[in-house]
Protein backbone atom coordinates (compact mmCIF):
# COMPACT_ATOMS: atom_id res chain seq x y z
CA UNK A 1 0.00 0.00 0.00
CA UNK A 2 1.34 3.45 -0.88
CA UNK A 3 1.61 5.83 2.03
CA UNK A 4 0.72 8.99 0.20
CA UNK A 5 -1.90 11.27 1.65
CA UNK A 6 -4.39 13.27 -0.37
CA UNK A 7 -7.45 15.31 0.40
CA UNK A 8 -9.02 14.44 -2.96
CA UNK A 9 -7.84 10.90 -3.69
CA UNK A 10 -8.72 8.10 -1.25
CA UNK A 11 -6.12 5.61 -0.04
CA UNK A 12 -5.80 2.60 -2.34
CA UNK A 13 -6.21 -0.73 -0.54
CA UNK A 14 -4.20 -3.65 -1.90
CA UNK A 15 -5.05 -6.14 0.84
CA UNK A 16 -2.15 -5.16 3.11
CA UNK A 17 -2.28 -3.16 6.33
CA UNK A 18 -6.05 -3.17 6.70
CA UNK A 19 -6.00 -1.31 10.04
CA UNK A 20 -4.14 1.64 8.48
CA UNK A 21 -6.43 1.73 5.43
CA UNK A 22 -9.56 1.54 7.58
CA UNK A 23 -8.62 4.61 9.63
CA UNK A 24 -7.61 6.59 6.53
CA UNK A 25 -10.77 5.58 4.68
CA UNK A 26 -13.03 6.53 7.58
CA UNK A 27 -11.41 9.97 7.75
CA UNK A 28 -11.69 10.39 3.98
CA UNK A 29 -15.36 9.43 3.93
CA UNK A 30 -16.10 11.84 6.80
CA UNK A 31 -14.27 14.60 4.95
CA UNK A 32 -16.74 14.23 2.09
CA UNK A 33 -19.68 14.49 4.47
CA UNK A 34 -20.43 12.97 7.86
CA UNK A 35 -23.55 11.48 6.28
CA UNK A 36 -21.38 9.54 3.82
CA UNK A 37 -19.63 7.84 6.74
CA UNK A 38 -23.02 7.39 8.42
CA UNK A 39 -24.21 5.37 5.42
CA UNK A 40 -21.21 3.07 5.85
CA UNK A 41 -21.58 2.75 9.59
CA UNK A 42 -25.36 2.37 9.80
CA UNK A 43 -26.30 1.14 6.36
CA UNK A 44 -28.86 2.21 3.80
CA UNK A 45 -31.94 0.38 2.65
CA UNK A 46 -32.90 0.73 -0.99
CA UNK A 47 -36.51 1.91 -1.39
CA UNK A 48 -38.84 -0.60 -3.01
CA UNK A 49 -40.22 1.90 -5.53
CA UNK A 50 -38.50 2.78 -8.82
CA UNK A 51 -35.85 5.50 -8.72
CA UNK A 52 -38.04 8.01 -10.55
CA UNK A 53 -40.59 7.65 -7.74
CA UNK A 54 -38.11 8.33 -4.94
CA UNK A 55 -38.66 11.40 -2.83
CA UNK A 56 -35.86 13.83 -2.00
CA UNK A 57 -35.73 12.24 1.45
CA UNK A 58 -35.04 8.88 -0.23
CA UNK A 59 -32.61 10.21 -2.86
CA UNK A 60 -30.29 11.91 -0.37
CA UNK A 61 -29.31 8.77 1.60
CA UNK A 62 -28.94 6.90 -1.71
CA UNK A 63 -26.50 9.57 -2.87
CA UNK A 64 -24.44 9.23 0.32
CA UNK A 65 -24.35 5.46 -0.13
CA UNK A 66 -23.21 5.87 -3.74
CA UNK A 67 -20.44 8.29 -2.74
CA UNK A 68 -19.24 5.85 -0.09
CA UNK A 69 -19.27 2.95 -2.56
CA UNK A 70 -17.29 4.97 -5.10
CA UNK A 71 -14.59 5.67 -2.51
CA UNK A 72 -14.51 2.15 -1.07
CA UNK A 73 -14.05 0.71 -4.57
CA UNK A 74 -10.52 2.18 -4.69
CA UNK A 75 -9.10 -1.27 -4.00
CA UNK A 76 -6.96 -3.78 -5.83
CA UNK A 77 -8.53 -6.14 -8.36
CA UNK A 78 -8.40 -9.00 -5.84
CA UNK A 79 -10.26 -6.95 -3.24
CA UNK A 80 -12.67 -5.62 -5.86
CA UNK A 81 -13.69 -9.17 -6.77
CA UNK A 82 -14.85 -9.70 -3.18
CA UNK A 83 -17.14 -6.67 -3.15
CA UNK A 84 -18.03 -5.89 -6.77
CA UNK A 85 -21.51 -7.37 -6.59
CA UNK A 86 -22.53 -5.41 -3.48
CA UNK A 87 -24.51 -2.16 -3.70
CA UNK A 88 -24.70 -1.21 -0.03
CA UNK A 89 -21.67 0.55 1.48
CA UNK A 90 -22.31 -0.89 4.95
CA UNK A 91 -22.27 -4.46 3.57
CA UNK A 92 -19.16 -3.77 1.50
CA UNK A 93 -17.34 -2.39 4.54
CA UNK A 94 -18.33 -5.41 6.63
CA UNK A 95 -17.09 -7.85 3.97
CA UNK A 96 -13.67 -6.21 3.87
CA UNK A 97 -13.54 -6.05 7.65
CA UNK A 98 -14.44 -9.73 8.07
CA UNK A 99 -11.94 -10.83 5.43
CA UNK A 100 -9.06 -8.78 6.80
CA UNK A 101 -9.77 -8.41 10.47
CA UNK A 102 -11.74 -11.57 11.06
CA UNK A 103 -14.61 -12.35 13.34
CA UNK A 104 -14.14 -12.77 17.08
CA UNK A 105 -14.05 -16.55 16.65
CA UNK A 106 -11.34 -16.27 13.98
CA UNK A 107 -9.27 -13.99 16.21
CA UNK A 108 -9.55 -16.41 19.15
CA UNK A 109 -8.50 -19.34 16.93
CA UNK A 110 -5.51 -17.40 15.58
CA UNK A 111 -4.47 -16.45 19.10
CA UNK A 112 -4.75 -20.07 20.26
CA UNK A 113 -2.67 -21.27 17.31
CA UNK A 114 0.03 -18.67 17.95
CA UNK A 115 0.07 -19.46 21.66
CA UNK A 116 0.43 -23.16 20.91
CA UNK A 117 3.26 -22.53 18.43
CA UNK A 118 5.03 -20.24 20.90
CA UNK A 119 4.76 -22.75 23.73
CA UNK A 120 6.18 -25.52 21.54
CA UNK A 121 9.37 -23.63 20.71
CA UNK A 122 12.31 -25.31 22.42
CA UNK A 123 16.05 -24.86 22.12
CA UNK A 124 18.05 -28.08 22.36
CA UNK A 125 20.92 -28.34 24.86
CA UNK A 126 23.52 -28.75 22.10
CA UNK A 127 22.07 -25.98 19.94
CA UNK A 128 23.62 -22.50 19.76
CA UNK A 129 21.47 -19.40 19.78
CA UNK A 130 22.27 -18.67 16.12
CA UNK A 131 21.19 -22.20 15.15
CA UNK A 132 18.02 -21.88 17.20
CA UNK A 133 17.11 -18.51 15.75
Amino acid sequence: MKHDHSLVIPSHFDGNNYAYWKVRMKAFLKSIDERVWNSVENGWKRPTTTICEWTTAQKEPASFNSKAMNVIFTVSMEEFKRISNVEIAHTTWNILQTVHKGTKVVKINKLQQLTSRFESIRMFDDESFDEFY
